[in-house]
């Protein structure tokens, strides 16, 4: 039940998963009101809005072979969410856009710490004939 047949073979599929969106207006971040520097100024310094999504995808195929059922399951996480401005000191007003670069860290918390992209892999397995390979729920949960 909840399959889709593929015509021509012997293999079902189903997909799932969701889509979550947020967007915080006259905000510098997520969690922090424009109300101080530099958000609270509301120029070029600051952003107007944040914005951040998170969206799950999962893949369930069922196979039927002279052997068996081989199944494949696939279930994983992406999470995106915009950086904020924040002042360098400098008295020339020079400003630095927050976030995250390939190979360093997250380098702005006051939007909890999200700024940037993410890629969580909940499952990723191949059954065959009692056997699971790939990462799965331990048999010893």
């Amino acid at each position: 039940a909840g399959f889709y047949y593929i015509p021509g073979t012997d293999t079902c599929i189903k997909l799932g998963g969701y889509l979550r969106a947020e967007v915080a207006l006259g905000s510098n971040a997520v969690y922090g009101p424009a109300n101080g520097a530099p958000a609270g100024a509301h120029n070029r310094t600051s952003n107007y809005y944040t914005m951040r999504a998170r969206q799950d995808l999962n893949i369930d195929t069922r196979t039927a072979t002279e052997y068996g059922v081989v199944r494949t399951f696939f279930d994983a996480t992406f999470s995106w969410t915009t950086g904020g401005y924040v002042g360098t000191g400098s008295a020339t007003g020079a400003t630095g856009y927050t976030g995250t670069t390939a190979g360093t860290a997250v380098i702005n918390p006051t939007d909890g710490g999200t700024s940037g992209g993410s890629l969580g892999v909940y499952y990723a397995f191949i059954q065959f004939a009692g056997f699971t390979m790939g990462k799965a729920v331990s048999q010893f949960d």
